[in-house]
């Protein structure tokens, strides 16, 4: 690809420069992280004015799918919802105070295709904040079609995205709605909230109990009316949970999640 730089560096902070540092690529193939190869097409200017230094300007990216191991993908996930303290620390306080205002967008999809997950996903975002607290404004959204697999069963997913809020960093907030078929139920896999935090519910049409739907996932039938719960009702309780954790773990890198069931 190609890359221009031309300008001045904003190195003394208060003092503006004769001229704001441009950067400009056009087809530049990057491989970032590694798996995501990517074309960008980029222009960003560094300026410093009285007020500070100041990071704006667009990216646009193309990527063939992303195939890396569910492990891989869980990493990158959990490396994205912090910014590491001590790497703040290390940047000179002019850098680190330094404003963002970079919108990122992509030509077609973004895909990620694996064993556990098939999406394609659509960013619209506003890198914001500072060089050393960066957070993002607005939204990825998960193409209609993905799926996700949990339990030995297949959710097509719709309705389905990643929202972004500065409050919350690089943290996203997931909002995802998957549906199953089993025997004659149609099951729906809701999974909402902050990445660190997702609640996760089960409805079905018919609808059923909270015990007749997770039995239905794990055994593919309701549980027994006229018989009282057994230790096979609660591992299918346990499975279910245990295979959505796994699924919601491998896609944003979570610790925990909670279960709950909407009749």
């Amino acid at each position: 690809g190609e890359l221009t730089i031309d300008g001045v560096v904003p190195i003394r902070p208060g003092v503006a420069t004769p001229r704001p540092l441009k950067v400009e690529a056009r087809g530049l193939f990057v491989e970032i992280p590694r798996g995501l190869r990517s074309q960008l097409d980029a222009n960003v200017t560094w300026d410093n004015r009285s007020g500070g230094s100041r990071l704006s300007g667009q990216v646009s990216i193309a990527s063939d799918p992303y195939r890396e191991p569910i492990t891989a993908l869980a990493s990158l996930a959990a490396s994205l919802s912090s910014v590491s303290p001590g790497r703040a620390r290390t940047l000179p306080g002019w850098i680190a105070a330094t404003a963002l205002d970079i919108r990122v967008t992509s030509v077609g999809p973004l895909v990620v295709d694996q064993s556990a997950l098939r999406l394609e996903m659509v960013p619209d975002v506003q890198l914001t904040g500072t060089v050393g607290r960066p957070s993002l404004r607005g939204q990825v959204a998960i193409q209609d079609d993905g799926r996700v697999q949990a339990g030995g069963r297949t959710y097509r997913l719709s309705d389905s995205r990643l929202e972004f809020s500065p409050a919350t960093g690089l943290l996203p907030r997931l909002n995802l709605i998957g549906e199953t078929r089993v025997s004659s139920y149609l099951v729906t896999l809701r999974m909402t909230g902050p990445a660190t935090e997702i609640e996760t519910n089960f409805s079905s049409d018919p609808p059923l109990s909270e015990r007749d739907v997770r039995s239905l996932l794990v055994t593919g039938q309701v549980a027994d009316p006229t018989r009282r719960s057994t230790e096979s009702d609660r591992f299918a309780i346990g499975a279910v949970s245990g295979d959505v954790l796994g699924v919601a773990g491998q896609f944003v890198g979570l610790d925990s999640v909670r279960v709950g069931t909407e009749d």
